[in-house]
């Protein structure tokens, strides 16, 4: 008897197992952690009024039955992929697709490690990974990419299911035949860029062959009489000849302008002048040439050692020098250069009668030296205060020393010597202007100065045979007068003391005096009693004398 519930069972056994061959799922026990609920008994405290005589409160344990969530492991069945294959993540149930490694090429994998191709598409013999489009027509000069589709190579392209050589340029007068070549026809030759043009024996040089053995000039050429084409220059060359339209070609010595015509040249650059002709550079007015060759200009004026002429009269100075009035170049001194010439940049020649210091200043120079004295111009000296001019040596112009009624020799301002002193311990002072050093000599012997002295009966004046000479006598001169003044000092000084003493004596007797007077040669008086008994007798003896005095 026909059972369905039987037949529904083996259909459905069949489905699961086709079902889990396609999928190729497999089943393992995997270990998890859960929560799972747990029951348990829980304890707590209770308090609660007791029965006691008085009123009293007592403590009891209750449990009662609660549950909690746990972690335990728990092991269970899980679906999983088996090997060969991979679960698809895009997918919301569990579904495992084949692997394949390398990937299928225009195709699928199938089962593992097994390629399917698409349509249109056939598995390479060489490699079972890649399926190969398929084209039912040749692609000839290409390759099949994808089903009756070609890639064609270089140069062709795809038409009418195949690959076409293409021409770039369009094969005029010829067939293109291969890429960018072509075939031409009869009375054509073929250029270099696979041109068919036609033919002309002679080339036709800057021109264009038309058609065969046919010429036609450029623009900018023409035809001679020998119907070649030469060149049309609308300027004139100049030193060179046309080459081509308005282009011309110098000859040697010649260079080409801007405008294109062909100028002279000079190897060196013609300033301030034009080349005339090959290396001959003409001047421009104002403008000369020197023994170089070179444009100089012309000066009329002397620009002067310092000074160069850079323009038609026109100095330019150099460091150190300045213009004058008429434009000459003349050296500079920062100082003016007074009483002198300056000869070059800071440099002073002073003029006669003039020498220079270490200064560079100009100073007047006096032959004579002008010993106590300043040379205030050539020759001319001034003499310090206390000194003249020696009028009886007037080429020398030596300042001596003057002295009023001076019987003997002045040796300084207002210092005369009695002649008749055998010896003299003199000093000298020397004097430079305003500011005098006083310094010690030696003594010397007034008879050892017969050689620069000369005496007479109203006067004694000093001439003096050198520089040095003069100022040894003036100095021991000086020396002397300040001698004097020593001893006068120590005089004084012994008569201020003596009269001190004497003072102090007299003192001393007259108050001896008084206390006799008042105490009968007693001395000693205490306290304040001696103070007024004193007072009262110089009261009295005062009194006295005015009483006497009065009386006679």
């Amino acid at each position: 008897m026909f059972q369905l519930e039987k037949l529904c069972f083996g259909v459905g056994l069949i489905l699961t197992f086709v079902f889990f061959v396609e999928t190729q799922l497999c089943t393992e026990r995997q270990t998890f952690m859960r929560w799972v609920p747990e029951t348990y008994i829980r304890s707590y405290k209770e308090t609660y009024q007791g029965n006691c005589w008085y009123r009293c409160t007592k403590t009891r344990w209750r449990s009662y039955i609660d549950q909690r969530m746990v972690p335990k492991h728990v092991v269970e069945n899980k679906d999983v992929c088996c090997a060969g294959y991979m679960e698809d993540d895009t997918s919301l149930q569990l579904k495992c697709n084949p692997i394949c490694r390398p990937t299928c090429k225009n195709g699928y994998c199938k089962s593992p490690s097994q390629c399917a191709c698409n349509e249109g598409y056939e598995i390479d013999q060489d490699n079972p990974h890649n399926c190969l489009p398929i084209c039912h027509k040749s692609c000839g000069h290409g390759t099949c990419i994808r089903p009756d589709v070609c890639d064609c190579n270089f140069g062709y392209t795809f038409t009418n299911s195949t690959c076409q050589a293409i021409c770039t340029e369009a094969c005029v007068n010829g067939t293109c035949v291969a890429p960018d070549t072509c075939e031409c026809f009869n009375g054509y030759r073929k250029t270099e860029s696979n041109l068919c043009l036609p033919y002309c024996s002679n080339g036709c040089p800057h021109g264009t062959c038309v058609a065969p053995e046919n010429c036609t000039c450029n623009d900018g050429w023409y035809k001679d009489s020998s119907d070649d084409c030469v060149p049309r220059c609308d300027i004139s060359c100049g030193g060179g000849y046309c080459i081509a339209p308005n282009v011309c070609e110098c000859d040697t010595g010649y260079e080409k302008t801007h405008n294109g015509t062909c100028i002279p040249t000079c190897t060196k650059e013609c300033l301030h002048g034009i080349c005339a002709a090959p290396e001959n550079c003409v001047c421009d007015d104002r403008w000369h040439k020197n023994e170089t060759g070179d444009c100089v200009p012309i000066c009329d004026i002397d620009c002067g050692v310092g000074g160069t002429c850079v323009e038609p009269d026109v100095c330019e100075c150099e460091t150190g020098y300045g213009k004058n009035l008429n434009g000459t170049c003349v050296p500079q001194c920062s100082n003016g250069c007074p009483n002198g010439t300056c000869v070059s940049p800071e440099v002073c020649e002073c003029n006669e009668g003039w020498n220079k210091t270490h200064l560079g200043i100009c100073e007047p120079y006096c032959n004579s030296g002008c010993v106590f004295g300043t040379c205030i111009e050539p020759d001319v000296c001034r003499c310090h205060i206390g000194y003249k001019i020696n009028m009886d040596n007037m080429n020398d112009s030596l300042c001596i020393p003057e002295c009023k009624n001076c019987s003997g020799i002045c040796v300084a301002p207002e210092n005369c010597i009695d002649i008749s002193a055998t010896t003299t311990e003199v000093a000298f002072t020397e004097c430079n202007d305003s500011s005098c050093i006083d310094k010690k000599d030696s003594t010397i012997s007034m008879t050892e100065t017969s050689d620069y002295v000369k005496t007479s009966d109203e006067k004694a004046e000093v001439t003096v045979s050198t520089i040095d000479e003069a100022r040894h006598i003036n100095n021991d001169a000086i020396y002397q007068k300040q001698s004097i003044w020593s001893n006068y000092w120590i005089y004084i000084a012994v008569t201020a003391v003596a009269v001190t003493l004497l003072a102090f004596i007299l003192l001393i007797v007259k108050r001896k005096a008084v206390a006799r007077m008042c105490h009968g040669g007693s001395y000693i008086i205490e306290g304040e009693r001696e103070n007024e008994a004193c007072h009262s007798i110089q009261r009295d003896m005062s009194y006295l004398k005015m009483m006497h005095k009065e009386r006679n």
